[in-house]
């Protein structure tokens, strides 16, 4: 519930010039998490301990890729993020016209 308040705002928004601050934070918190994940992985390879591991008997061998039917769980996904491609025309009117200068 909180979450939509802060974000039906967004989405009533007439033009799209008028995010970019929300744009501007979500690069930065993009940044951030990125400097985090950087720092806790070198913390980890320096220090050597398993963050969550209780005992040695408990780490796993690491799949890299996993067949089974569960992969089309991001169909719904690929799907929604393809259908937005009909916003296409009101962002490309808000561009500034080309010119020949």
């Amino acid at each position: 519930a909180i979450l939509c308040i802060f974000i039906f705002p967004l989405c009533c928004m007439k033009k799209i010039d008028n995010l970019r601050w929300t744009s501007a934070l979500a690069v930065i918190s993009l940044c951030l998490v990125a400097v985090i994940v950087t720092l806790f992985t070198v913390d980890y390879f320096i220090s050597g301990d398993s963050y969550g591991i209780v005992n040695e008997s408990q780490r796993g061998e690491i799949e890299w890729f996993v067949f089974s039917t569960n992969i089309f769980v991001a169909v719904p996904i690929i799907a929604y993020s393809m259908a937005f491609h009909i916003q296409i025309p009101p962002v490309y009117q808000e561009l500034h016209k080309k010119t020949r200068e």
